[in-house]
């Protein structure tokens, strides 16, 4: 079964379908070989990607008030157990909550669901081991593409300067946009990647990676301070009506109305797919992390890009029919041959990919990686036009919270209440009290921000989809491939005729 970003926004497929390609694409063996029309696929599905980006180029993935958020998880690795104690104490207490509603309550509903995976995905040893593995190796600093790190901010810059390039250039602005936003791309989108990779290759998955880590982290905060906020606005309904403050209560309710007050919009477009792409980055980091390993040691100890000698069909040609064709032999065998740039290499003929790439292995990529990354790409596209469209202010949120949680708000009125409280620990603990509901209050104001902002973000994304699916996709991949060809037909002709030289028993006759 096929589906497409848009298939979230006129809900044609469940999630349990979206679970079971999840299952099955994670699953394909190493051997597996992409038909053509499976090819074709893959490149279309980086070209959209591609597209995407292109639509996110002029501004920021990432809203400015979530940026703070997103590099705190990258300083510790994205690792949610060592984040600051103002941010990780409130995130601890709402996966607290919906963890406990979601096994003791009625309530088993999908905004929970999709803040637990999230959280447990960035908990995860094996994700944090993989991200701590990326960051390590200075393969993204010596790269040409001009990530200067891994982070948002560096992919972010990257986006923007070659947003402004675009749109100086005097080229075809489609076609430009597509193949020169984001220089690695070319590779995928010319069909490199399904058989091999190169640097460029490996980096757009970790491009990727990094830009749905971003897109979790900030749906994770959003659904956060929404029922933060919710759950605020009913405990201070409780305490004003003079009722005793039912936390489990006030939990399930905050649930209650979160869930009706959540569009189906924004359902469909970012809590739903939130889950799935949690799913698939986790099952890409976790199951792949020795392949890329070797394969970032392997890049390491080749040669550099300057070393190789991008007109020297010689290097292209060469084949070992004896090399070890399995994954660890693939790679290992990197540092000996160098990388070979695929998309430099091939430069326009596209009907010469099949051919080179049948007998010119460079590095093994996993079919199970490839086919992840198709369906990552799917799923994420809908919460990237949503968290670029949102402007929702939080600049003081967390502060607020922080200073919330540091006293209980329950056990201040147990005390006030005890017969054996004196008389100026009552006042003194009223003082406190009247502080804390003051920022309760101010908490709880959050909610109809949330409400708003989401929902016109939502609306936004959903444009930007609709727009994006009247690209006829096939249609680009021909005109792209035409384009190149042609291009590789011009170098052709300036490249010096190759005469073999003449043997003594032969006549060469040279016009």
């Amino acid at each position: 079964m096929r589906f497409t970003s848009k298939s979230f926004l006129d809900n044609s497929v469940t999630d349990e379908e979206i679970s079971k390609l999840v299952t099955s694409f994670s699953s394909v063996a190493d051997s597996k070989v992409f038909s053509a029309d499976e090819e074709r696929d893959i490149r279309k599905s980086w070209l959209s990607f591609g597209n995407t980006l292109v639509n996110c180029s002029k501004g920021r993935i990432i809203p400015i008030e979530f940026k703070p958020f997103v590099k705190s998880f990258e300083k510790v690795d994205y690792d949610i157990t060592k984040l600051p104690k103002e941010l990780k104490l409130g995130l601890d207490k709402t996966y607290s909550d919906f963890t406990k509603a979601n096994t003791s309550s009625k309530h088993k509903n999908v905004i929970p669901e999709a803040y637990c995976r999230i959280y447990e995905f960035f908990g995860d040893s094996a994700v944090v081991k993989f991200f701590k593995r990326v960051k390590s190796d200075n393969l993204v600093k010596k790269n040409t593409i001009g990530l200067e790190n891994y982070d948002i901010d560096s992919l972010e810059s990257l986006l923007i300067e070659n947003g402004i390039n675009i749109q100086s250039s005097e080229a075809s602005i489609s076609l430009a946009k597509t193949m020169g936003l984001i220089p690695s791309i070319k590779d995928a989108i010319l069909g490199a990647t399904t058989s091999m990779a190169n640097i460029n290759n490996l980096i757009n998955i970790l491009i990727l990676l990094l830009i749905a880590c971003a897109i979790l982290v900030s749906v994770l905060i959003i659904i956060h301070i929404k029922y933060t906020s919710t759950l605020n606005q009913i405990v201070i309904q409780q305490s004003e009506s003079g009722q005793i403050i039912d936390r489990v209560a006030a939990v399930n309710a905050s649930i209650d109305i979160m869930d009706k007050e959540t569009s189906p919009l924004v359902k469909n477009l970012v809590i739903r797919p939130a889950i799935h792409v949690s799913d698939i980055s986790k099952n890409i980091t976790t199951k792949s992390y020795d392949f890329f390993d070797k394969a970032l040691k392997a890049v390491k100890n080749s040669k550099s890009k300057e070393d190789i000698d991008e007109n020297d069909e010689e290097n292209v040609n060469k084949s070992d029919e004896n090399a070890d064709k399995s994954e660890e032999g693939v790679i290992d065998n990197i540092a000996a041959k160098g990388v070979v740039l695929v998309g430099s290499k091939i430069g326009g003929a596209v009907a010469a990919v099949g051919t080179f790439v049948a007998g010119h292995q460079a590095i093994f990529i996993a079919a199970a990686v490839i086919a992840s990354v198709v369906l990552l790409i799917a799923c994420i596209k809908p919460m990237i036009y949503y968290v670029y469209r949102l402007k929702l202010r939080i600049s003081t949120f967390f502060k607020d919270q922080a200073e919330m949680l540091e006293v209980n708000f329950e056990s201040i009125e147990d005390k006030i209440n005890d017969p054996k409280t004196s008389p100026s620990e009552k006042e003194r603990l009223q003082n406190i009290l009247n502080k804390q509901k003051i920022i309760a209050k101010k908490l709880a104001s959050y909610s109809d921000k949330v409400y708003g902002d989401s929902n016109i973000a939502a609306m936004d994304a959903r444009d930007d989809i609709r727009s994006e699916d009247k690209i006829n996709l096939d249609k680009e991949i021909d005109e792209i491939d035409q384009y190149e060809q042609k291009e590789y037909e011009e170098q052709s002709k300036n490249q010096p005729e190759i005469v073999t030289a003449p043997t003594p028993n032969k006549t060469t006759v040279i016009f």
